[in-house]
């Protein structure tokens, strides 16, 4: 399924790999570097999924794990740089930059 052919309340689900997981950290530093540089929030959604020990084992050994609505914990909203949950107030607003 693309993006594009999704409606409203439709499942998503998310197959992560150990090939998937690669290089993320690369490419959100470079995304954390911009949004300084730009003075610009840089939201992200930090999901937590409740795993299973065979879960785990899975992911390291190489194999996909299916997250979605049956193990998701919980979703929390803000600006990686400043730490600042997401308040309407702050959209569109310069980040004022890491926390003090």
């Amino acid at each position: 399924m693309k993006a594009e052919d999704l409606q409203p309340g439709d499942a998503v689900r998310v197959f992560v790999s150990d090939d998937r997981i690669k290089g993320a950290d690369e490419r959100f530093d470079r995304s954390v570097s911009y949004a300084v540089k730009a003075q610009e929030h840089l939201w992200v959604a930090i999901a937590s999924y409740a795993l299973s020990d065979a879960t785990v084992k899975g992911i390291a050994t190489g194999e996909p794990a299916s997250l979605d609505v049956e193990n998701l914990a919980g979703v929390q909203i803000g600006c990686y740089v400043c730490e600042q949950a997401l308040d309407r107030r702050l959209v569109g607003r310069r980040c004022p930059g890491e926390p003090r």
